[in-house]
């Protein structure tokens, strides 16, 4: 039995010798959101928000897996209900932008993220996220100044790495040698990252080098990447 199957067994278990306690359904939630059972996962979150409507992690959580559909405007009223009840929660601000985002919603989304700063401002993946709203919005001084404070806060940060090397890339007149030195720094820290394999193919190719340019792609497919996928918007792939 796995992990997250013993932590549902143990947190059933628990629900039969305490059903009103919300704190063992949110958690049990998590573990099915956790193994993509997102519909148990939402039932959990829901339950323990009609035990517990001042419950803000489970409306964060269940905003979480609305969003995991694409169900924006579900996503957005329980992230919207997780800030009410919690006003300093700073998470909710960021995913809540990010639906925005989704929606179009650019000036809402702009707003929720500084509030996620202005609220979490030693959390180096607020400063990211903002980084990539402006990069995607072709905000390139916005975009660096963001991802530079990222890095000075967690300079371990790969996916902060791979965020700078695409606002190099993405500039008018792009600085191909600086992208892929973030490129594989990002790589170096987390292999995996497919983002950095993107845009250093695209790098690649913009200064000829064809072979290599294939080599990343290659990799990033090998990684699960398909063409059109969401996350590589900012490359138009």
């Amino acid at each position: 039995m796995g992990e997250s199957a013993r932590a549902i067994a143990d947190y059933t278990e628990a629900i039969r010798l305490a059903p009103k306690n919300a704190d063992i359904y949110y958690n049990r939630g998590y573990a099915y959101f956790n193994i993509g059972d997102r519909p148990k996962a939402i039932a959990d979150f829901t339950e323990a928000i009609h035990i517990d409507s001042k419950h803000s992690n489970a409306y964060f959580a269940r905003g979480r897996a609305h969003a995991e559909a694409s169900e924006w405007d579900k996503a957005i009223k329980d992230y919207t209900e997780a800030i009410r009840i919690r006003p300093t929660f700073a998470d909710p601000y960021l995913d809540r932008g990010e639906a925005y985002v989704e929606t179009r919603d650019f000036i809402k989304a702009e707003a929720d993220f500084s509030e996620a700063i202005r609220l979490a401002p030693r959390d180096a993946s607020m400063y990211g996220a903002r980084s990539v709203f402006y990069l995607q919005r072709r905000e390139s001084d916005k975009a660096f100044a963001d991802i530079a404070k990222a890095i000075h806060l967690k300079p371990d940060y790969a996916e902060a790495y791979a965020v700078r090397g695409s606002i190099y890339v993405c500039l008018v007149n792009g600085d191909f040698d600086k992208a892929i030195a973030d490129f594989d720094e990002a790589i170096r820290l987390n292999p995996k990252i497919v983002l950095a394999y993107l845009g250093r193919s695209l790098a690649y190719k913009a200064k000829g080098e064809k072979a290599k340019a294939k080599e990343d792609v290659a990799k990033a497919r090998s990684l699960g990447w398909k063409k059109g996928q969401q996350g590589a918007g900012v490359f138009g792939l």
